[in-house]
């Protein structure tokens, strides 16, 4: 295998209330997904008729009885507050939530302004005016989409899809007492099919061409895998192995550390950390594989041209 192994106040202390404040874990599923899985049930043949939904965005503000010297946490009424946008979460009609500036904000799907009212009354912590509210019906005319990856991330996936088509060809540069598998061989990666959202690079090995880096976008985030494959196409025992982005890195250079597949399939490189990069020109290709914190592989390749 080789060594490259396989969320107002005005007072001080709102900014705890901001990081205490759960209105939602995360922005939740998109508006448009949720509008199109509701319109679907209100078209189904099998269900009554009923109205289709309609969103409100509820702006929440600290009312009256909020207690400046209290920490969220032990504002009256604040758990109940909680456990009503959970109840509002779980049962699909809170669909977007998240705070700005010193306000909360969510987005409610209801049949009518009344029943979105009606959901947010029924918060003890507004009844009792720990906590006031505005409410607005929202027309949405973009979908909402959660960006799949960070921009330096966006950055380095479409540097690397601008790459599509080219070949490099090195050696290994380390470790450079010659004992390496890969000593004294040529060394050719080749950025040979780009999708979407999948990026394939054979890297041959001199005659050896088993190996493939496979960069993916998901909805995490990059990845990096290694696809390691017998001459029929059968994979290997030990392959897609690979990791995640470790740190940010930037629009040449992505670190990606092991995941937990790769630990399980090779306890040996759970600190594996691999590094695919090139100079802003894109004519160099560096690939280094580092363990324990340590330098373990790395390959220099120069651009030659097209994959012919």
């Amino acid at each position: 295998m080789g060594h490259h192994e396989r969320v107002t106040i005005q007072q001080a202390n709102y900014r705890s209330m901001r990081r205490a404040l759960p209105f939602v874990a995360a922005l939740a599923s998109g508006l448009w997904i949720h509008a199109a899985v509701l319109a679907a049930q209100v078209s189904s043949p099998s269900l009554p008729e009923s109205p289709k939904p309609r969103f409100y965005a509820v702006e929440f503000t600290v009312g009256p009885q909020w207690d400046a010297a209290k920490p969220p946490q032990e504002q009256a009424y604040f758990r109940e507050h909680s456990a009503n946008l959970k109840r509002l979460r779980e049962a699909g009609s809170l669909v977007l939530g998240g705070r700005y500036a010193e306000k909360g904000l969510v987005i409610l799907a209801a049949s009518s302004e009344p029943e979105a009212h009606g959901m947010i009354r029924r918060d003890p912590s507004v009844a009792h005016g720990t906590f006031t509210y505005a409410l607005d019906e929202v027309g949405f005319f973009y979908p909402f989409q959660e960006p799949k990856l960070l921009p330096v991330q966006e950055a380095y996936w479409t540097a690397l899809q601008g790459m599509c088509g080219a070949r490099f060809e090195g050696a290994m540069t380390f470790p450079t007492e010659g004992r390496d598998d890969f000593a004294g061989k040529r060394l050719i990666a080749t950025v040979a099919t780009c999708d979407e959202n999948q990026i394939r690079v054979p890297f041959a090995v001199g005659e050896d061409r088993s190996r493939t880096w496979v960069f993916r976008r998901t909805e995490s985030g990059l990845e990096l895998k290694h696809d390691h494959r017998h001459a029929d196409g059968t994979p290997d025992a030990v392959t897609n192995y690979g990791g995640t982005p470790r740190g940010l890195g930037s629009a040449v250079s992505m670190s990606f550390a092991a995941d937990a597949e790769t630990a399980k399939l090779l306890p040996e490189a759970v600190t594996n950390v691999w590094t695919v990069s090139w100079n802003p020109e894109g004519t160099r290709l560096t690939y280094h594989l580092e363990r324990d914190g340590k330098p373990r592989f790395t390959a220099v390749l120069e651009r030659v041209g097209a994959d012919n």
